[in-house]
């Protein structure tokens, strides 16, 4: 079986309000992080997470109307 043949997906990437005290950074962190996982190979990813504000420490996907996810949303590739 030849395993680079599979695709490589990038599960559960986010962001320590600790690490990333703006969401601003965050976002924009977080999109850097995605690109580069792309050019290394992998052919997707997922955002941990998208609205689970129980989870205070992270910043999540939906926080301030998508801030992080109008980053993520539509890549160039």
């Amino acid at each position: 079986m030849n395993l680079a043949s599979k695709p490589l997906l990038l599960g559960e990437f986010g962001a320590f309000k600790s690490r990333f005290p703006s969401l601003t950074n965050a976002a924009y962190a977080m999109g850097a992080f995605r690109d580069e996982a792309y050019s290394l190979g992998f052919a997707g990813s997922l955002f941990w997470t998208w609205n689970a504000v129980i989870q205070t420490d992270l910043w999540h996907g939906a926080e301030n109307s998508g801030a992080i996810n109008g980053i993520l949303a539509f890549p160039k590739y």
